[in-house]
């Protein structure tokens, strides 16, 4: 009897689950065949496009770095040489002209100080919005004429040392026909933290009692990479310390300290001394190229392309995007289902050992 009884139960057991649900159970089952592989070369195909987007924002990222630093350098050789062209003015020695004196010139304020104050002005024409200071000074160190923003400055107002200023001693190191090109420096006169460009003015008998030295903001300098028609961040950082020295998205304020000497977020890119890479910082890709200043050892930036990094949905398509969620979805489903199939498969084993103990 108990024979009958455990056959009974077995074969109720195996003809537990209908035909009609096996049919169901194996459509499932080859619905999440199909979500699995639907997914895995979506995940495939959307490393090929995630590689892709990232390689291309590289490529404009460096593209962007290297055309910047190169209109930096060619903005450079164009101040130089407007900083020699001016020096050459023949008003300069016409001011030091035997028999002159340069005190009795600059107190009459006659028509040579006028010329010479046009022509300091002409590199704010050259340089709109740019231009600091211009000044024509003696190689002793007094000033003989200063503009100002376009304006001059009395005589009066004129500085009698400027041998203590930082271009000062290496500009009178130089020939005539150089030109020295300052670091940054708190500008005494505007407050404006500028660059200067200063060189030696050569009179006709070839002596040099003079020098002509222009200050160009850096303020003007941020402003003009701020003015991109793009608009990625750009930065300037210390080659030295990392600290951001230009970052177009902050005005450089008048009287402010130089950049956000504080961000250092941006130190990697100096670590190697590499004069061009990429590299993601933090959520940012960037792209960077040290910039040249035309003379050994010139070389105290790194300009810096920054852009957000590729994202997981980069490149996708709405399709994609839709058919990813899809998959993720039924993937889901796929699991629940799964757990709930093991879960029913163990209760009908545990009814089959029962029945077993039974019999």
């Amino acid at each position: 009897m108990l024979d009958i009884l455990s056959t009974l139960t077995v074969e109720s057991a195996r003809t537990a689950v209908p035909e009609q649900r096996r049919f169901s159970l194996r459509l499932r089952a080859a619905i999440g065949a199909g979500a699995v592989l639907g997914a895995a070369g979506l995940a495939v195909g959307s490393l090929v496009v995630y590689n892709r987007a990232a390689e291309h924002l590289d490529r404009e990222l460096s593209a962007e770095a290297a055309e910047q630093a190169a209109v930096f350098a060619s903005n450079v050789q164009r101040t130089a040489a407007t900083t020699l062209l001016t020096a050459q003015d023949p008003i300069f020695q016409e001011f030091y002209r035997p028999g002159n004196d340069r005190t009795a010139i600059i107190a009459a304020g006659g028509p040579i100080v006028a010329r010479v104050h046009t022509v300091l002005n002409f590199l704010e024409v050259a340089y709109p919005d740019r231009v600091g200071e211009v000044c024509f000074i003696d190689i002793g160190g007094a000033e003989n004429a200063r503009v100002v923003k376009g304006a001059a400055a009395p005589a009066a107002l004129l500085s009698s040392d400027e041998t203590t200023s930082s271009f000062f001693g290496p500009t009178v190191g130089l020939r005539p026909g150089e030109v020295y090109r300052s670091s940054p420096y708190l500008s005494p006169d505007t407050g404006e933290w500028v660059v200067s460009h200063s060189t030696p003015i050569a009179n006709a008998d070839g002596t040099v009692q003079s020098m002509f030295h222009a200050e160009l903001t850096i303020e003007g300098l941020r402003a003009d990479w701020a003015a991109r028609p793009d608009h990625r961040q750009l930065y300037a950082i210390d080659a030295r310390t990392g600290a951001v020295v230009v970052n177009t998205e902050f005005p450089q304020e008048v009287g402010a300290d130089l950049g956000q000497a504080e961000d250092q977020s941006l130190i990697r890119v100096t670590v190697d001394g590499a004069d061009s890479g990429a590299m993601t910082i933090g959520d940012r890709r960037v792209a960077y190229r040290r910039l040249d200043g035309g003379r050994p050892g010139d070389r105290d930036w790194y300009l810096v392309v920054s852009a957000d990094s590729v994202g997981l949905w980069a490149g996708r398509s709405l399709v994609v995007k839709i058919s990813t969620v899809v998959l993720l979805a039924l993937l889901t489903g796929l699991i629940a289902w799964s757990a709930r199939v093991l879960m029913r498969r163990r209760e009908l084993n545990e009814r089959q050992r029962a029945a077993g103990r039974l019999a």
